[in-house]
């Protein structure tokens, strides 16, 4: 065989040297692994980035949900889907059992965004992580508190509340 034609690893297979065949497959493999999977587009704005978070959290890629969210409140801060993605991050670490994280999460949307339409339910949610954290006193001031913050709150809102305090003991 001349130098210009390619290797053919059959015939070098049945001529014995099954370790040229192994390692031209080697060789292949690792120029794969080094060719990494396509990265998805970044996001162009705040609602494809939020898209993506939600994806995330949906097809329970909880971790990267956190972080596309967390993204998208760095690179947009002043976005009307900050409140959402900060809802994102909140769930991704309460699922992850991240209790205080999403604890801090869910207060500091209650404080910041008070009047956004997610507040009530970050609150909430404020008293589920508190109560698996094991700190039902706060818990149940957090549950007991929401009536006085949130006294227009959806009915179904209001339920969840009452059975999250007999629940926990309130």
């Amino acid at each position: 065989e001349s130098a210009s034609q390619p290797l053919n690893l059959v015939a070098s297979s049945k001529a014995g040297t099954t370790a040229a065949a192994s390692s031209g497959t080697l060789n292949a493999q690792a120029v794969a692994a080094k060719q990494a999977p396509a990265e998805p587009a970044k996001p162009t704005d705040a609602k494809s980035a939020f898209a993506q978070a939600k994806a995330a959290f949906t097809a329970g890629n909880f971790d990267e949900a956190g972080r596309l969210a967390r993204e998208l409140i760095q690179t947009y801060p002043k976005q009307a889907l900050v409140p959402d993605a900060m809802m994102i991050v909140g769930d991704s670490d309460y699922r992850m059992k991240r209790y205080p994280e999403s604890a801090q999460t869910y207060l500091k949307l209650a404080q910041t965004y008070g009047s956004a339409k997610q507040a009530p339910l970050a609150f909430a949610k404020l008293g589920d992580a508190l109560v698996s954290m094991g700190q039902k006193t706060q818990a149940c001031a957090t549950f007991g508190e929401f009536s006085k913050r949130y006294p227009d709150a959806d009915a179904a809102l209001k339920t969840r509340i009452e059975k999250a305090q007999k629940g926990a003991g309130c």
